[in-house]
């Protein structure tokens, strides 16, 4: 597994706007801080496979407390990515391996 260092660790509040990153060509992928803990998903929604964010780094909802899909409205909890309304009931955001280090927010990365 690579590292991928994203972003400062204190650049991301709590429910408030998330880091997008590339984890390769044409894979996308955020990291957010949800009650204090840092977690990265892929940027895809299990129901049609597209972007989450609305706008640039926003992915929670006016309460920081779900994560949305911009497109149907899908609610995913920050948590662990599990789909709490929407089409999507049952499935999940695809979580990757992340920890913070140095003051860095760092995720791992699969390698093909």
């Amino acid at each position: 597994m690579a590292a991928v260092a994203v972003c400062a660790g204190d650049r991301l509040i709590d429910g408030g706007i998330g880091q997008k990153f590339l984890l390769g060509p044409g894979e996308e992928a955020f990291v957010i801080r949800f009650k204090g803990v840092v977690r990265a998903y892929r940027n895809r929604c299990p129901h049609r496979r597209l972007e989450l964010d609305w706008q640039e780094g926003r992915f929670f909802d006016d309460k920081g407390m779900a994560l949305v899909c911009s497109v149907h409205g899908a609610r995913y909890d920050p948590a662990d990515g599990s789909c709490l309304s929407g089409p999507c009931l049952g499935r999940s955001l695809e979580a990757l391996v992340c920890r913070e280090q140095g003051g860095m927010v760092i995720v791992e990365e699969a390698q093909p």
